[in-house]
């Protein structure tokens, strides 16, 4: 036979706040941009797509989930290619890259290529802290020539992360 609770309301035993769920999101933080974000530089650049989350438990692992509009273009004759990267940087602490897609288009044939798309990266993290942590989106393009442009004022970039107890 099945049992059911019914409760209105559950508090932890010594701190109102403190009931740990294992697998349960403990919150969520969304970062949206629609500020356009162009780079010809073969060097990785920010793309202004952040969002900053201080997990509750350093055994918690973030569920980070990016998606932005991209155009990457490349004057006649060669393809283009474009790199998106999801990063995390702890506080006080390094980047540590988690992620990257490769994006473009083989145009190459005497005219000018473009490639238009949406790029989407997600991560289940573990970053093992309780330091407010920084997930953010960086590009480049692949050769000079290259321009890449990151979201616009029509559709606008996202990046949600999610607590996951454990």
């Amino acid at each position: 036979m099945a049992s059911t609770l019914t409760v209105d309301n559950i508090v932890g035993a010594t701190i109102a706040g403190n009931v740990h769920v294992p697998g349960g999101v403990v919150q969520v933080v969304e970062g949206t941009t629609g500020t356009a974000n162009a780079t010809s530089s073969t060097s990785v650049v920010d793309s202004g797509l952040t969002a900053t989350i201080t997990p509750k438990y350093s055994s918690s692992k973030i569920l980070a989930i990016a998606s932005l509009p991209y155009h990457a273009t490349e004057e006649p004759g060669t393809d283009v290619t474009a790199y998106v990267f999801l990063k995390r940087t702890v506080s006080g602490g390094s980047t540590v890259e988690l992620g990257s897609c490769i994006f473009g288009d083989h145009g190459g044939n005497g005219n000018r290529s473009d490639a238009w798309g949406t790029v989407s990266l997600t991560k289940l993290d573990s970053p093992s802290t309780t330091s407010a942590t920084t997930y953010k989106i960086q590009h480049r393009v692949g050769n000079s020539g290259y321009t890449g442009t990151a979201m616009n004022s029509s559709n606008p970039g996202m990046i949600t992360l999610m607590e996951i107890a454990q």
